[in-house]
């Protein structure tokens, strides 16, 4: 075990030791100022975890090759592991992204009733040309993701990372029905300036309806990369605009974020949603809030 601590220590800094025997270490994802990284060196070569960005995986080989751990190292783990494995990545996504088969983008016309549905479907939500443009936004006639809207997302250099289809009939029983692709991502990367506020809202028909250097979380937290990302770029100030039924899951990440000694302002929206309240009415409520403090956190948490 001392030899593991060692090879440990070299990577990732000076441990603390718990009273129940475990480790814990600054985590070398998100870069929180506390060792929330715990290692379990009683079962040897046992599961790994941050508590507050919820990075994890079962083997200590796989933390190493994820921190890019010099190549010895990695080596003198497997020496010290009979039961070493060869390392895959625990957030690897099942399947390189790609759009769906069938995607036609909504910005050719075609005299059809599935497009003019999709078409329809898209300015109701209150969308027009400009959004289908910049968005790539497109539809699907026939298999896994017929008659669904397709949102795609691109990374930094302009690479599909995602995608999110959503039905067109409300009857349909699946309203969102994603690809298996790691959500380990940012979403609308390529449209992100770091160096001006940014937005974090729940949805991608959130993100559209506010258009301005906002980031869908794809639910309520978020990822790892982004966390990681905003801690790097450091933001002029961060807007948690989470739909009104959700302002306990935003203050837990207005926390985070200023735990990290980022700015932020929490958005409590007056409609559901940012979509629903249309432009004009959200952007009210963004250049409306305020820096959150320790004190509106706290109080926040007991109105909840």
């Amino acid at each position: 075990m001392r030899d593991v601590l060692s090879l440990l220590e070299q990577n990732l800094g000076s441990a603390k030791k718990t009273p129940k025997g475990e480790y814990l270490f600054r985590c070398p994802f998100c870069f929180h100022h506390k060792h929330k990284l715990s290692i379990n060196l009683q079962a040897r070569f046992g599961a790994w975890k941050c508590w507050v960005c919820n990075k994890a995986g079962r083997k200590l080989t796989s933390l190493f090759h994820q921190i890019n751990a010099p190549k010895e190292h990695i080596q003198q783990l497997r020496e010290l592991d009979p039961e070493y494995t060869e390392y895959h990545a625990d957030s690897a996504p099942s399947e390189i992204p790609r759009l769906p088969e069938g995607y036609k983008p909504l910005f050719f016309p075609e005299n059809t009733d599935i497009y003019n549905r999709a078409l329809r479907y898209v300015l109701r939500r209150g969308l027009g040309i400009y959004d289908i443009l910049k968005y790539r936004l497109g539809y699907v006639t026939s298999g896994d993701y017929a008659n669904r809207i397709i949102i795609p997302s691109y990374d930094k250099t302009h690479s599909l990372n995602f995608f999110v289809s959503r039905a067109i009939d409300p009857r349909e029983s699946f309203t969102y029905k994603n690809p298996p692709f790691s959500k380990d991502i940012i979403v609308f990367e390529n449209m992100i300036n770091w160096q001006l506020p940014v937005i974090l809202v729940e949805g991608m028909f959130d993100a559209m309806t506010i258009k301005q250097n906002v980031v869908p979380l794809l639910g309520k937290f978020i990822s790892n990369t982004l966390l990681q990302k905003l801690i790097e770029s450091r933001p002029p100030i961060i807007y948690v605009a989470l739909d009104k039924d959700a302002q306990e899951d935003a203050s837990e990440l207005s926390h985070l974020l200023e735990s990290y000694g980022l700015p932020v302002k929490n958005v409590v929206p007056s409609g559901k949603d940012a979509n629903e309240m249309g432009f004009d009415a959200i952007w009210n409520d963004i250049t409306s809030s305020r820096t959150m403090t320790f004190k509106d956190l706290i109080t926040q948490k007991l109105n909840i």
